[in-house]
C-alpha cells in the first residue's frame, strides 16, 4: 500500500468482484462518517473530562497531555474541542484532524 500511495492519485478497490471504492486517494483517507483529531494540551489532562466533549464519541490517551479524539458528528470536531477546552481553561497546543492510511481504508473496506 505504500507504494500506491507514493505513485497513484486515484485507487480503485474491488472485494469479491465488487467494486467497494473509487477514488482519490486523498479522499479515501478523510472518512465522512468518522472524525479523529488529535490534541496536545498543556498539562495532564484527564481522558474523563475529555469524554465530556459533545459527541465524542472514542478518546485513545496517546500520553498525560496527548489524545485522539473520535467523534462522528457533522460539526467540525477542532471547533468543539477548541470551545471545551477553553470553557475548561485547558491550553491547546496542538489540534488537527488525522487521516487513515490507505492500508487502513484497505482494510476497512475488504473485511
Amino acid at each position: 500500500m505504500q507504494e500506491v500511495e507514493a505513485i497513484c492519485d486515484r485507487v480503485v478497490i474491488i472485494r469479491q468482484g465488487k467494486l467497494v471504492a473509487d477514488n482519490l486517494a486523498s479522499n479515501l483517507q478523510v472518512e465522512t462518517d468518522t472524525q479523529v483529531v488529535y490534541a496536545e494540551f498543556d498539562g495532564t489532562v484527564s481522558k474523563n473530562l475529555l469524554q465530556k466533549i459533545p459527541g465524542v464519541s472514542k478518546i485513545e490517551r496517546i500520553s498525560d497531555s496527548r489524545y485522539l479524539i473520535e467523534s462522528q458528528s457533522v460539526d467540525d470536531l477542532r471547533k468543539t474541542v477548541a470551545q471545551f477546552a477553553q470553557k475548561n481553561n485547558l491550553l491547546v497546543l496542538t489540534l488537527r484532524t488525522e487521516e487513515k492510511s490507505l492500508e487502513e481504508v484497505f482494510k476497512s473496506l475488504t473485511k
